[in-house]
């Protein structure tokens, strides 16, 4: 037999032989297969690395923009060095390609395009030696200065669980945040301390604004026209409806002789201590001719033997009268509307002006706030709640005990603060001042005076003047509180309560003389004054700290949105909570 036809039967037997026909098909075919995988796994890790070079790219274009002074060239090796250090991990990702485009009379500040050649495994073995991946952000700066307003809870109940310590960090981190470790320079903080009264500084540019004069209808309203004292054997007819009830301004008495200083009503005598009649004044209340020289000439009533105080008494005289003890700089709230607006002082309506923060000295309640000798007038002896009442011991400070150092002090100014910060651009003063921050017990909480004089700071109307146009600059107010407004009540019937921005209880301004009917009515101003705060164009933030559910809705409401109300209930939520606002107060928007 040939060769020729042996292997051409061997052929055919292989050809039509079916046996191992799978192994040889799948043999075959895994070549591609496994290309693919390879190649799946190639693209796989590409994908990895374009998602961490947008990663890398958002944060980098964040934190290029805050150095807008840098030069292109400067601008972009910062860039690159900051994502091959944050993608420098990556799986075969190198020659990073950036294009970086700025346009400082644009909305969009910045716009770059990076990409970076990925390495390849299996693909390599078909050609193909790298994957270019990309990404684009482009990032733009709101150019409108920003002002914020801190206003901050430093009442007594904040010297709890280091609360006091945690707020002080708190500040001191959001203003790092918004001010890039202080280096902006657009943008300006006020620092809005407040307890049960608010301390708008005693330097002469807010001493213009006071009331000085008492003419406003709440000023000195618990003492103004109420029996002092009386002569031994002497009867007290109060000259004002109800016994030790407060005298409002506009009490009438009996009109003057032209021709002499008696009232035209027998029994009557209009005495001041530099007038004919001083001598009789200072027979009756013991008042040395030398004193009674210094003393400010207010006019004091006396009917049968009985002394009243004058009808219209100013806080700032007594300030003024006594030898060392000044006005602080705490003021009371002003007479409705005015005291949740931001209506201008007006010198021709005493109700815009500031009456000068003055708590009496409640003689007999050491607790409370006694400062001052009494000083019961000679050959006559307090009638009632007339040593609580009197103004004659005003008339010298010789043996007060006034203290002003925190945290338990004692005299006028008891529970007023530290004073307000304006808006400033000097930032280490403001975290100097800030870390200055304590707590003042007394008074209780009365955050909505807190609220407006926040607003007041960020106005740019008088008495604060550093705020610019509300059409020219974002205004923003950060509202702290660790518990729900309200009065300490006290057990010295005459006042009612320990003294706050709205007074005593017992003055009057309140709708009832309950400590919660008190926390009702200044609950109403507090939402009142956030009202008109956010419809003058400000964005308000509120923080509580530790409060119950019961009474967090009220923050909700006075915050521009739910959203902008945080609740919590430890330090590190409410240092969370300031940073986090913060991140949105001075966020740059990322436009893709």
């Amino acid at each position: 037999m040939s060769i020729l036809p042996k292997w051409t039967s061997h052929f055919k037997s292989f050809v039509c032989d079916q046996r191992g026909v799978v192994a040889i098909i799948f043999g075959i075919a895994a070549i591609p297969i496994m290309g693919m995988v390879g190649a799946s796994l190639d693209y796989s890790r590409a994908a990895n690395v374009k998602s961490q070079l947008q990663d890398a790219l958002d944060g980098a274009i964040l934190t290029a923009a805050h150095e807008r002074q840098l030069s292109d060239a400067q601008l972009e090796a910062a860039i690159r060095t900051q994502i091959e250090a944050m993608i420098s991990g990556a799986h075969g990702a190198n020659s990073l390609t950036l294009n970086i485009r700025r346009s400082p009379d644009d909305e969009t500040l910045m716009d770059i395009d990076a990409s970076m050649q990925v390495g390849t495994t299996i693909l390599d073995i078909m050609g193909i030696e790298s994957i270019t991946v990309g990404a684009n952000a482009a990032v733009g700066v709101d150019f409108r200065s920003l002002e914020v307003a801190l206003v901050l809870d430093n009442t007594g109940s904040m010297r709890s669980s280091g609360r006091i310590a945690s707020l002080r960090e708190a500040a001191s981190d959001f203003v790092d945040v918004v001010t890039e470790d202080g280096e902006s320079d657009n943008v300006k903080i006020a620092l809005v301390p407040y307890t049960a009264q608010v301390n708008i500084g005693n330097g002469a540019s807010m001493e213009q604004y006071l009331d000085r004069d008492g003419l406003s209808q709440h000023h000195a309203q618990l003492i103004e026209g109420q029996v002092i004292a009386r002569q031994s054997g002497g009867s007290c007819v109060p000259r004002i409806s109800g016994v030790d009830a407060p005298a409002g301004s506009d009490v009438q008495f009996a009109s003057s002789d032209a021709s002499s200083d008696r009232l035209a009503v027998p029994g009557f005598a209009s005495l001041s201590f530099l007038d004919a009649y001083g001598d009789v004044l200072r027979e009756l209340v013991g008042v040395s001719v030398a004193l009674a020289q210094t003393v400010t000439p207010y006019e004091y009533v006396v009917q049968g033997g009985c002394i009243y105080n004058p009808t219209q008494i100013s806080h700032w005289q007594l300030y003024q009268q006594m030898e060392d003890v000044a006005w602080k700089g705490c003021v009371e709230a002003r007479p409705e509307p005015f005291d949740v607006d931001d209506t201008p002082p007006d010198d021709n309506n005493a109700d815009t002006l500031w009456v000068p923060g003055f708590w009496i000295d409640d003689s007999g309640w050491s607790s409370t706030n006694n400062w001052l000798s009494d000083r019961e007038p000679s050959g006559a002896s307090f009638h009632q709640n007339g040593q609580h009442y009197s103004v004659y011991k005003y008339a010298s400070s010789d043996g007060h005990s006034v203290d002003e150092i925190p945290n338990t002090t004692r005299g006028p100014a008891q529970n007023c603060g530290d004073p307000i910060v304006p808006l400033t651009d000097n930032f280490t003063m403001l975290q100097d001042r800030i870390d200055d921050m304590t707590y003042w017990r007394g008074g209780g909480t009365v955050t909505a005076q807190g609220v407006v004089w926040g607003w007041r700071t960020l106005s740019p109307g008088h008495p604060f003047t550093e705020g610019e146009p509300y059409d020219e600059v974002t205004k923003v107010m950060v509202v702290m509180t660790d518990g729900r407004n309200e009065l300490v009540s006290s057990s010295n019937s005459a006042l009612g309560s320990h003294y706050s921005a709205y007074g005593h209880l017992a003055t009057g301004r309140f709708p009832s003389q309950s400590v919660n009917g008190a926390r009702q009515y200044i609950d109403t101003r507090t939402l009142a004054a956030c009202a008109n705060a956010k419809a003058a164009g400000i964005i308000v933030y509120t923080v509580t700290f530790g409060l119950d559910s019961s009474s967090r809705a009220m923050w909700d409401t006075c915050a521009s949105e739910t959203s902008m109300a945080y609740h919590v209930n430890s330090s590190s939520e409410l240092v969370g909570a300031f940073n986090e606002i913060a991140d949105s107060v001075g966020e740059l928007r990322l436009t893709r």
